[in-house]
């Protein structure tokens, strides 16, 4: 089934916090270390979930997960079922780093995952497609 008729799509993640730091214990809705995040942008914790979402470069969503606050983004990555049409192009940030995951995508879905590289990444981007996602995702 194709969700849209886009070829380009975003994956981020973002936090929904039940409570703050300080209220943990007194959380009922949620219980766990497993819902115990951080916000690395924000340099602190959070008590609750994180959504994966996949938008279209428009901003409309496609497909989201929601799973805890300590889960990493590959994991958010993994869990998407990813009804994307094939020769999709899924630009995504540092976090959503797993070159497994990538090579299985291109050869099982062809969608090309495009993910912002580290510095000194294993599988450097040439400074033309380093522009073009840094443009696409902001």
């Amino acid at each position: 089934m194709q969700v849209s008729g886009e070829l380009e799509y975003l994956l981020d993640s973002f936090p929904v916090a039940i409570c703050d730091n300080i209220r943990i214990s007194r959380s009922r809705r949620l219980q766990g270390e497993p819902y115990r995040g951080y916000i690395a942008s924000k340099k602190r914790y959070f008590y609750g979930l994180r959504i994966h979402l996949i938008s279209t470069p428009d901003g409309i969503p496609v497909e989201w997960v929601f799973l805890p606050g300590a889960a990493h983004d590959v994991r958010g990555l993994q869990t998407l079922p990813l009804n994307l049409p094939a020769g999709s192009e899924l630009y995504t940030d540092k976090g959503y780093t797993d070159y497994l995951v990538e090579d299985n995508l291109a050869i099982t879905d062809a969608i090309r995952l495009r993910a912002i590289r580290k510095q000194k990444s294993k599988r450097p981007d040439s400074p033309c497609m380093a522009y073009i996602k840094q443009t696409t995702r902001h």
